[in-house]
């Protein structure tokens, strides 16, 4: 899924989203266009980037999202936010096995369209 940025007129995916989310939430004011090209956003972009791209391997961008507006942590790579997508994708995973599976036995069954000269043939018996 792309994602309109806030400080770039480009799409962007959801890595670079949860590394703006994580710089937004170090910076107590609002961020330049293209800020993540100043010292010392540079760095901390980029390594918060790297850290986004592991964390997508092993969660969905959704969790990741809603946990950072939530928690607001400081970094992706502390003890307590990594807890936090632990304890939301066991409580996801608990929700999607309680859901009923469709095995099929209610689906409704094709029945073939009678044509206009089957309709005729029926309509005179």
């Amino acid at each position: 899924m792309k994602y309109k940025s806030e400080y770039t007129t480009k799409l962007i995916g959801p890595a670079q989203r949860i590394s703006e989310l994580i710089c937004e939430t170090i910076s107590y004011r609002k961020l330049g266009r293209q800020f993540w090209n100043e010292s010392p956003w540079n760095k901390i972009y980029k390594s918060q980037l790297f850290a986004a791209y592991s964390l997508l391997k092993l969660y969905s961008e959704e969790v990741i999202m809603k946990t950072i507006k939530e928690m607001k942590p400081r970094t992706l790579r502390s003890q307590d936010f990594i807890s936090a997508l632990e304890n939301k994708k066991e409580i996801l995973n608990s929700i999607k096995e309680t859901k009923p599976i469709n095995t099929g036995d209610n689906q409704k069954k094709e029945v073939a369209k009678k044509g206009i000269v089957s309709k005729l043939k029926d309509y005179d018996r």
